[in-house]
């Protein structure tokens, strides 16, 4: 099972990403690394399947984005 999410940063920027696993700390065990072009996130100990957890971290990263003007 894939629990690896990867977020391009050219489009993502770090403080939204680290808001974001702040605010799904309820949900999943999120750890984040980088690499020269990804921001990667780990998911573990996720409240519901992995693949929901990651699917509603990036739609809500999305819209974090999108309502701070990125």
């Amino acid at each position: 099972m894939n629990n690896k999410l990867l977020l391009n940063k050219k489009i993502y920027d770090k403080k939204y990403i680290i808001h974001t696993i702040k605010d799904f700390s309820n949900m999943a065990s999120i750890k984040l690394e980088s690499n020269y072009e990804y921001w990667i996130c780990y998911f573990y100990k996720c409240k519901v399947s992995i693949t929901i957890a990651m699917y509603e971290f990036e739609n809500y990263l999305i819209g974090l984005s999108n309502r701070e003007g990125v």
